[in-house]
């Protein structure tokens, strides 16, 4: 329907309104003068009545106005402010949005998952909360465990994020080189697909697929650490698919460890 005719629509349901609420004052009006007639007198549970039922009528003809002047249009307004708002938010296939990342349904996403991504710093706090999820989760010859890291020997990177984390760029990246050994352990000697990236630059969020799902959590500017707006993300909303190429691109940009590098290289410290 065009704006016009929209228009056209919304004048004589005006119209209406204000017919119907003329109708009825000018009758109420009309009852209102008849209970006042001389031969009502003696009558006076008719006058009463008719009294009240005039004064009724004129209220509702009174009301009706003022609906159409004010009300319905205030509500129309919100109504239709909240719809867009509705529609835009189910186009972005947002599931859940909190300030705590904890407060995330980490077992169903987990449980249901055959394909697991992570972008991420280093996750030491995720990492300890779910590791014997992850150990659980690489047991199976059918699941995929793929974690990106920033690269460790890139001193640009690893510059920014402690200054991000305000820490010192060796703690930096031993904080890095931790969580990927972690993981190379995890992987030698599982049946599950489990591989660890390395990656220069600084990641600008942290990013958890799970199949078709991503969980993303945004990072703070102040250096301190705390709680952080964390989203769930159907992958077949426009946010979904944007994290679905931005992982892909992350990927292309990535280099694949050596997991027995890794253990080496732990063993020897």
């Amino acid at each position: 329907m065009s704006k016009k005719s929209r228009t056209l629509t919304e004048r004589l349901v005006s119209y209406q309104v204000w017919v119907w609420s003329t109708l009825l004052a000018f009758i109420g009006a009309a009852v209102m003068f008849v209970s006042n007639l001389p031969w009502l007198d003696g009558h006076e549970a008719w006058r009463t009545t008719f009294n009240q039922l005039g004064a009724i009528f004129v209220t509702t003809g009174g009301l009706g106005v003022l609906w159409d002047i004010r009300a319905k249009r205030a509500f129309m307004d919100e109504v239709i402010q909240k719809a867009r708002l509705s529609s835009e938010v189910d186009s972005t296939g947002l599931d859940r949005a909190t300030m705590d990342w904890m407060d995330v349904p980490w077992s169903n996403l987990f449980s249901r998952a055959k394909r697991i991504e992570v972008f991420i710093a280093y996750g030491r706090s995720w990492r300890t909360r779910h590791w014997e999820t992850l150990k659980e989760f690489a047991t199976h010859d059918n699941h995929t465990l793929w974690m990106y890291f920033p690269d460790p020997e890139d001193e640009p990177t690893m510059h920014v994020l402690a200054q991000r984390y305000d820490y010192s760029v060796e703690k930096m990246k031993s904080h890095v080189r931790d969580a990927a050994q972690a993981f190379s352990r995890l992987g030698n000697g599982s049946v599950a697909d489990v591989r660890v990236y390395y990656r220069a630059g600084d990641p600008t969020f942290t990013c958890y697929r799970f199949d078709d799902t991503y969980l993303i959590t945004l990072y703070s500017h102040g250096r301190e650490h705390g709680r952080v707006p964390t989203m769930l993300f159907d992958g077949k909303g426009s946010f979904g698919e944007f994290f679905k190429r931005d992982l892909e691109a992350i990927r292309e940009q990535s280099t694949p460890v050596s997991l027995e590098e890794l253990a080496q290289k732990e063993a020897g410290n």
